[in-house]
């Protein structure tokens, strides 16, 4: 499966109307994946098998969202693996969840190219923040990063307030996935005293297609999909997923006591009920009867 994601921070003033009119195209080109869509503007990954298909989608929703300039970034390679079970488009109250909505008339710091970024981040006067989630950070991250330990994303504005002065006074390069999140914690940190402050142009995503430094970074990147890990050669990466937390694994996460296929794993057995337990293994004993008849088993649909 080839997948496509994009975002936009751009007033939109019928937010369900868009919904309705993005569903109604992905849907009629047998797209999957997830579409978010909001006042401040759409966030989007889909994918399908069919590059040429997913690219005229993508133009569709450009043009029903009135999107401009906006860059997709493209990774995976048309195989059997597949990223997303269904379809899902949604209203949200923001595309991406920092408590409050973009501020288009705010800050808009600058946005690095792969290739700058390279050189600024082995600046040893430079901060290097990861505004990712914690879960994500100890996958991959690039190296001298530091990471604020949020579990959710409207945790790093939390993190910013607590910043040292000194800290507030140094050039601060921040970079996430795709570069959504930098959005809103650019303008964070502005609003809070950080005076230079620089973004990695596409994210982590963009700097893999680049095919900048790669020795810059160590692991892998978290993605919200079913590949839950890409590697920087955009390919599916060896990270697996727990069905209790959610979090993602690595192989040594794999080889715990703690870690039980579909169950629990070292980092929710200490939180796992007796209730929750039995449900997880009826999930396991449902899974593998739907295997044994060559069906999916989707489980409930997502919110």
């Amino acid at each position: 499966m080839v997948v496509l994601s994009f975002y936009k921070f751009v007033p939109i003033d019928s937010p369900e109307d868009t919904v309705l009119a993005i569903e109604r195209t992905c849907a009629a080109n047998q797209i999957l994946g997830t579409v978010l869509v909001a006042s401040e503007g759409v966030n989007a990954t889909l994918g399908h098998d069919d590059h040429a298909c997913l690219e005229r989608t993508f133009e569709s929703i450009k043009q029903i969202a009135g999107l401009v300039d906006v860059i997709p970034k493209w990774s995976g390679r048309a195989t059997a693996n597949v990223a997303f079970d269904r379809l899902i488009v949604r209203q949200r109250n923001e595309i991406v969840s920092l408590g409050r909505p973009f501020d288009f008339s705010g800050p808009q710091p600058p946005h690095i190219t792969p290739q700058k970024w390279s050189q600024l981040i082995q600046d040893p006067d430079t901060n290097v923040v990861d505004v990712r989630n914690t879960y994500e950070v100890r996958l991959g991250r690039f190296r001298r990063a530091i990471d604020p330990r949020t579990q959710n994303f409207r945790e790093f504005t939390e993190w910013v307030a607590s910043a040292l002065p000194e800290t507030r006074e140094k050039p601060t390069a921040i970079y996430c996935t795709g570069g959504i999140r930098c959005e809103k914690a650019a303008q964070t940190l502005a609003v809070n005293g950080f005076r230079e402050i620089y973004q990695l142009d596409q994210g982590i995503l963009g700097y893999f297609d680049a095919g900048a430094d790669r020795s810059l970074w160590q692991g892998e990147c978290f993605v919200f999909d079913k590949r839950v890990a890409i590697t920087p050669d955009l390919e599916q990466g060896t990270a697996t997923q727990c069905h209790a937390c959610r979090r993602p694994l690595t192989q040594c996460d794999r080889q715990s006591i703690h870690y039980v296929a579909g169950v629990s794993c070292p980092m929710c057995i200490d939180h796992l009920t007796d209730r929750r337990r039995e449900g997880l293994l009826e999930r396991n004993r449902q899974v593998q009867l739907a295997e044994q008849r060559n069906q999916k088993h989707l489980g409930p649909a997502k919110n």
